[in-house]
């Protein structure tokens, strides 16, 4: 009768790091937190460069420029193009018709063909043969 052996026959591991070497980092000391009956309260976060209701300069620098990126993108996107066309594309025997706003009318245009065309084709080669296509309707006001 056939046994297996009970042996392994891999090598032992072995650590990568002495023994007395750990992946942890070192610990840092705690500050103790300033207790409002004590004198000086909320005094330690204001020499460390933050304000008395505990929002860093930094934060505070760094949260208004977000808002004011975000009221630019806002802005640039609710301001109206001065020339807004409808363009119906017909490509392979589907046709989709786009409403698009622009600066100007050949912008706006290849803007509704481009959109358009990404709706009826399938793939890269299709869109662009699509986006060579004459369009069936062009209504720019």
């Amino acid at each position: 009768m056939f046994s297996y052996p009970t042996r392994t026959l891999l090598p032992p591991t072995r650590t990568l790091l002495p023994p007395t070497r750990t992946l942890l980092p070192p610990t840092r000391t705690l500050l103790p937190l300033p207790h409002p009956e004590r004198p000086g309260y909320g005094s330690a976060m204001r020499s460390r460069g933050q304000s008395s209701n505990g929002i860093s300069r930094t934060g505070l620098i760094g949260t208004l420029a977000l808002f004011a990126v975000m009221a630019f993108v806002v802005g640039q996107s609710l301001v109206a193009g001065s020339v807004t066309c409808e363009i119906c594309v017909e490509h392979r025997g589907r046709s989709q018709c786009r409403t698009v706003s622009g600066a100007s009318e050949e912008e706006a245009t290849m803007a509704a063909i481009v959109n358009a065309c990404a709706f009826i084709s399938g793939g890269v080669t299709d869109s662009m043969a699509c986006q060579r296509a004459t369009p069936t309707s062009k209504n720019c006001e």
